[in-house]
């Protein structure tokens, strides 16, 4: 099965040189499932299928009800709204955006456990706690290569107001910061009674892999023609100086965490054995 997901990596880091062909709604749902096909397959390797069904299902949910929230409220990301371009929808939420979320919970979870040593054998609250709080800041890391890009280009969804990062206001970054926590904690505490299998050093490679290949998107749009942007707000921007920034936050987020995770499983080829 472990190889299984190495092909939901590879699918997932070609997905969007499919972009022209598939249009955006068709790489986005593409993107979300071998993402969430990922999850499904090195989460059971890990944990067991009905655990980690579990775990998907509450990062699901968590995700589209904060989701919801905002669009109805404007807590806690801001008052945006997805656009028809995304696919169909539950209530406010393209399913795909949905189940990105519900992947996004796991790819926390995998990575936060793996920057604290494997914390995921860890049975305390406190253990879940702590692992959701790194893993929040490595999706939001994440989202910080994509989310400009997203909602001012190629406009699968857009904050009417703007933002003064590229179209997208701070609350979006803080927001992604509490609902990762959340769906990360909620999906964790559903692992709790789970027998944590032992696991190689491959293993722990493999979401390095995932969220390293995810974060090197932006960089993509650097070989596209500059060109002049508006997100809704009428506000101009240099399509160039997008990707330079989210190229930025990719090198110093997402990608710091995937190298110091390999290191990381590198000094520790095995579980509990370190050189």
């Amino acid at each position: 099965m472990r190889n299984l997901a190495w092909l939901f990596i590879a699918v997932t880091g070609a997905t969007p040189f499919l972009a022209t062909v598939l249009g955006y709604g068709g790489t986005l749902f593409l993107m979300a499932a071998s993402m969430l096909g990922f999850a499904a397959v090195h989460g059971t390797v890990r944990y067991g299928a009905k655990p980690i069904a579990l775990f998907l299902v509450a990062g699901f949910i968590v995700g589209n009800f904060f989701e919801d929230l905002s669009i109805a409220t404007g807590f806690p990301y801001g008052l945006f709204h997805h656009l028809p371009v995304a696919g169909p929808k539950i209530f406010y939420v393209p399913i795909a955006v949905g189940l990105t979320h519900a992947a996004a919970a796991y790819l926390a979870w995998s990575m936060g456990s793996l920057l604290l040593g494997r914390a995921d054998q860890d049975r305390r609250a406190t253990g879940a706690i702590a692992i959701a709080l790194v893993g929040a800041f490595v999706v939001t890391g994440w989202d910080a290569t994509g989310d400009a890009a997203a909602a001012t280009i190629t406009r699968g969804w857009v904050y009417p107001h703007g933002g003064g990062y590229f179209g997208v206001p701070l609350t979006n970054f803080l927001g992604w910061l509490l609902a990762g926590f959340c769906y990360t904690l909620a999906g964790g505490l559903c692992l709790r009674g789970a027998t944590v299998a032992t696991q190689p050093r491959s293993w722990s490679l493999q979401p390095s892999a995932l969220l390293f290949l995810l974060a090197m998107q932006p960089i993509l749009g650097l070989a596209l023609p500059d060109r002049v942007v508006q997100d809704p707000s009428g506000q101009s921007w240099h399509s160039l100086a997008l990707f330079q920034t989210e190229t930025v936050a990719a090198l110093i987020g997402p990608i710091f965490a995937s190298v110091l995770a390999v290191v990381l499983a590198l000094r520790t080829p095995k579980d509990g054995a370190r050189r």
